[in-house]
């Protein structure tokens, strides 16, 4: 039997009450869907999308492979670091002071189960959950196993599983742009928040047009290959952007306007990188976990790029305050509160 904690925050995606069934069964008491509860985690995943189940097989596979990406080690610290900054905190304890008012956070998007682990340590008191659409919530399930106060759902982050205002805060990085609509899965989170709740999400940012090409053209070649196949793919282009890196070569150009390209010094590896292709390597990663990065973001079906004009449009509309923007060459993080009633 699920926790009650827990099955006070569930709902139907039709907005049904869910009721829990001695078979390790949840049925909605609307519209009579039913949902397994496989090794203690609620399974409302399923899509008729055939882009979004392409998406939960990638990174199902991703987080398999990988499962300590981030966990341990050099990709842990510099990861942790960089999230950091891009979410606007100096450091984690600044970080958890922000966290010590909320009692309710969701994580959208929870892959490995990274965040939810972090999210837990800094807000003990808290209730934790993580919902994520593909297989790596059983990755998560590994790493968070014995967190009294986690509990995990696989579901859809576009259609969530959960109540209306019942947290009051929910975070995801790098998640909503591989749904099938951005704008629809902020909208679908926006009312979990209670009133004065805050959501945090971080976005790929639309780059330089030649860099925009060569992204959906090695996308729109891969994307229905099998993801080992994939994945060997991907090992040319990281070997590119070692073979870039270990040059070490920085190139003075003039401004190109028309292509996006700044004027002056370069890097070799990072101006091809951030105007030409992503063909990522750093140094103090492994191959594989270089060959990760760059498989995140080319083989996913959906991985759409905004601006911050488009974001902020979105909010309007829902009638969201911002409280926080940080824009960087790949990524676009906001923060926005739900107004008091």
């Amino acid at each position: 039997m699920l926790d009650a904690r827990l099955m006070e925050l569930l709902c139907c995606p039709c907005g049904g009450d869910i009721v829990a069934a001695a078979d390790e069964k949840l049925t909605c008491s609307s519209c009579r869907s039913a949902y397994p509860v496989v090794r203690g985690i609620p399974r409302f995943a399923g899509t008729a999308d055939a882009g979004q189940a392409q998406v939960a097989n990638a990174f199902g596979y991703k987080w398999t492979r990988g499962s300590d990406f981030a966990m341990a080690g050099e990709t842990q610290t510099i990861m942790s670091e960089w999230l950091l900054d891009l979410r606007g905190w100096r450091s984690e304890s600044e970080f958890a002071a922000f966290l010590k008012p909320f009692k309710t956070i969701l994580d959208a998007g929870a892959g490995n189960g990274r965040d939810v682990v972090q999210l837990a340590r800094l807000r003990p008191d808290a209730l934790i959950v993580g919902i994520d659409v593909s297989d790596a919530i059983d990755v998560a399930a590994k790493h968070t196993e014995g967190l009294p106060n986690v509990f995990l759902i696989q579901g859809d982050v576009s259609h969530p599983p959960l109540r209306p205002a019942v947290f009051d805060y929910v975070t995801s990085n790098g998640v909503l742009h591989h749904t099938p609509s951005t704008c629809e899965a902020i909208k679908a989170l926006y009312p979990l928040l209670v009133p004065g709740g805050e959501i945090a999400f971080a976005i790929y940012r639309k780059k330089a047009p030649i860099r925009e090409f060569s992204d959906d053209y090695v996308r729109g070649k891969i994307r229905s290959m099998e993801p080992a196949e994939a994945w060997k793919e991907m090992e040319s282009i990281t070997l590119l952007g070692k073979a870039l890196t270990e040059l070490d070569v920085e190139i003075e150009i003039p401004e190109v306007k028309i292509l996006g390209m700044e004027g002056g010094r370069h890097n070799l590896q990072r101006f091809f990188y951030y105007t030409v292709l992503k063909c990522y390597w750093r140094d103090a990663f492994s191959f594989e976990d270089n060959v990760h990065v760059n498989y995140d973001w080319y083989y996913p079906e959906y991985a759409w790029r905004h601006t911050p004009a488009e974001v902020r449009r979105w909010l309007v509309e829902l009638g969201a305050c911002e409280t926080f923007f940080k824009e960087i060459p790949a990524q676009l993080s906001f923060r926005a509160q739900r107004p008091m009633k």
